[in-house]
């Protein structure tokens, strides 16, 4: 389970069922692992909550059996993954969850092509390209919210990729890796 801060939440209790009220937010399932995908987080501490699905289960190894595990990774639009946990024992089934802290600061959390931070890539994100590359407008923040094709550079090329992408069906923005 994954609060926000300011108290909205997306996951999966212990019986496998979905609890939502943080939207637009999305949980998906897979038999390698669980992940929840939060647009444009706000700033401030999350919680994290890691309960024992049920029934609770070991794997068996050569060596013999071994309690379930679980590694938590986050990240963020625009960053490396951070590691939190890796390798940890489950919780036991029926019991309290693993609780887990992330702070999400300033300046790292966006979508390329969002220059302006809208929350939204439209016509006005090419503008605030544009004054910024020719006419002494402001400088994106971060600066690489305007590489929607993520190439690096801030160019009239990020322009292009844009309005390919709102009006000839061209693909969506990039999300930075690096």
């Amino acid at each position: 389970m994954v609060t926000d801060p300011e108290g909205y939440y997306i996951g999966k209790d212990s019986l496998s069922t979905l609890h939502q009220t943080l939207f637009p937010a999305t949980y998906t399932e897979n038999a390698a692992n669980d992940s929840v995908h939060i647009p444009y987080p706000k700033l401030g501490t999350y919680t994290i909550e890691i309960y024992a699905e049920r029934p609770e289960t070991t794997v068996v190894l050569e060596k013999g059996p071994k309690a379930a595990a679980y590694d938590l990774g986050i990240r963020l639009d625009g960053s490396f993954e951070t590691i939190i946990a890796n390798d940890a024992v489950a919780p036991p089934s029926g019991g309290p969850p693993d609780d887990y802290s992330y702070d999400v600061e300033e300046g790292y959390h966006y979508h390329n092509g969002d220059a302006d931070r809208s929350e939204t890539i439209n016509l006005l994100d090419v503008t605030f390209i544009v004054n910024y590359l020719y006419k002494y407008g402001p400088e994106p923040y971060p600066v690489w919210a305007a590489d929607a094709d993520c190439d690096l550079w801030i160019n009239i090329l990020d322009v292009t990729f844009i309005i390919n992408y709102l009006y000839k069906e061209g693909p969506v923005p990039c999300v930075t890796t690096e």
